[in-house]
C-alpha cells in the first residue's frame, strides 16, 4: 500500500516533502543527494521504515493519497516548493536543522536576491517606531534591497508595506502551515512558509519562523521588542548565523526598547541612526561580469591573487563570477561548507550575489 501511495509523488521536491515530514531535515540533505530523494524514498529499506512508522503513528498511505490534490491546487494557485533541489544556494538552509522543503508564494526567485536586510520588532509598537520603520524601508526601496520579515502586525507589517508602496520587493515568512489557496499577487512580494499543511498549528511556529527570517537576511535591524519577545529569539538566530545586528535604540522607560537598548548594551548590535549611510554599505555592483566557459585551470596559467583566500583566488580566476554549482564543481567541497564560507565573504562585502553567480566585488 505504501508503495502504490508513493507512486503518486511527482519528482524529488514532492519526495523531499515527504521525507521531511518523517523527521529528515537538511543536515540529512548531503546524504539524501547523493542517493536522490526519490530513489531514497522508494527503496526497500525506505518503505520498511516508514511501514513500521505508520503501525505506531498513523496512515501515512492515506496522507500520501491525499497529498496529490493539495500539491495539485498549490501549483495551480500558482505557488511552489523551495528545497535544495530548486534552490541549493538560498540563505533558506543556512541553518543545519532547517527542512528540506519550504513553500512559496508569490515572486520566489526573490528569496535568492541579495542584498536583503530583515526588519523585525514589536506587534504594538509606538507611532514613533512605526515612522521610523517606514522611512529606514523606503530607503531600503531606494536602494533595490529586499525587505524581510514576519507577517505580524506592528513592525512586521510596516516594513512590508513601505517597502512595496515605494517600488520595492519584500519576502514574508509566515508562521503558519501553507495553504493551498493562492496569495494575492503582489509585484515585488514573496511568501514564504518553512511548515507544510500536514503540520498540526502550534506556538512554537512563529519562534521557528523567526530563524528564517533571520537566514534570509544580510543583516537584521530592531526596531522595537519586549523582553521575552519573538524579536529576541530573531537577533538570537542571527548570531548564531554570523549575520550582523543593528538596533535603533529607544527610550529606557519604554518595555518596548528593551531588546534594542538589551543588544546595544552588550554591544551585539551596532547602532542604526543613519539610512541612508546604513543602505549605501550593501549596494550592488554596478556591473557583473558576464561568465563564460567555466574550465579547470591548467599549470602554469593562474592569474590569482596571492592577497585573497582560495576560494576568492579561484572565482577571480573565473572572471570574477561563479555560480555555487560551479564553485561546487571546482572545489568539491560540500554545499554547506561553502555556503557558510561564502556568507562570510557575503557579509564582508568581499563578494555578492547575483543572477545566481557570486561576484567578487574587489573590496
Amino acid at each position: 500500500m505504501i508503495k502504490e501511495a508513493l507512486d503518486c509523488l511527482r519528482g524529488d521536491d514532492e519526495a523531499l516533502c515527504v521525507l521531511s515530514g518523517l523527521g529528515f531535515s537538511y543536515k540529512d540533505w548531503p546524504f539524501i543527494k547523493k542517493v536522490s530523494p526519490t530513489k531514497l524514498l522508494a527503496s526497500d529499506l525506505m518503505v520498511f521504515f516508514i511501514e513500521d512508522k505508520v503501525k505506531a503513528y498513523q496512515d501515512l498511505s492515506t496522507i500520501l493519497l491525499n497529498m496529490r490534490p493539495w500539491l495539485d491546487a498549490l501549483y495551480q494557485a500558482g505557488g511552489s516548493l523551495i528545497s535544495p533541489v530548486t534552490h541549493p544556494s538560498s540563505r533558506l538552509f543556512l541553518s543545519p536543522d532547517a527542512p528540506l522543503v519550504f513553500y512559496g508564494h508569490g515572486n520566489q526567485h526573490l528569496i535568492d536576491q541579495s542584498p536583503s536586510v530583515a526588519v523585525v520588532g514589536s506587534r504594538n509598537a509606538s507611532s514613533e517606531a512605526i515612522s521610523l520603520t517606514k522611512k529606514l524601508a523606503k530607503v531600503l526601496a531606494e536602494h533595490n534591497i529586499v525587505v524581510v520579515s514576519g507577517g505580524a502586525e506592528g513592525i512586521d507589517q510596516a516594513a512590508h508595506e513601505s517597502a512595496l508602496v515605494h517600488g520595492g520587493k519584500s519576502v514574508m515568512v509566515l508562521g503558519t502551515p501553507c495553504a493551498k489557496d493562492a496569495k494575492k499577487t503582489i509585484d515585488g512580494l514573496a511568501y514564504v512558509y518553512p511548515f507544510g499543511p500536514l503540520t498540526p498549528k502550534g506556538k512554537y511556529m512563529f519562534v521557528e519562523r523567526n530563524r528564517f527570517v533571520a537566514s534570509l537576511a544580510t543583516a537584521l535591524v530592531i526596531v522595537q521588542g519586549q523582553e521575552g519577545s519573538g524579536t529576541l529569539h530573531t537577533a538570537r538566530f542571527a548570531e548564531r548565523l554570523k549575520i550582523p545586528i543593528y538596533a535603533i535604540p529607544g527610550a529606557p522607560t519604554d518595555p518596548r526598547s528593551y531588546v534594542a537598548n538589551h543588544l546595544l548594551h552588550h554591544q551585539k548590535a551596532q547602532v542604526l541612526v543613519d539610512f541612508a549611510h546604513f543602505a549605501r554599505q550593501f549596494r550592488p555592483v554596478k556591473q557583473m561580469p558576464r561568465m563564460k566557459t567555466v574550465k579547470k585551470e591548467q599549470p602554469g596559467t593562474t592569474t590569482a591573487k596571492p592577497d585573497l583566500p582560495s576560494l576568492l583566488q579561484l572565482i577571480h580566476r573565473h572572471n570574477d563570477a561563479l555560480t555555487l554549482d560551479e564553485i561546487i564543481a571546482l572545489t568539491g567541497k560540500p554545499l554547506l561548507e561553502l555556503q557558510r564560507e561564502l556568507l562570510e565573504y557575503e557579509l564582508s562585502g568581499r563578494v555578492i550575489k547575483q543572477g545566481g553567480q557570486f561576484v567578487l566585488t574587489g573590496n
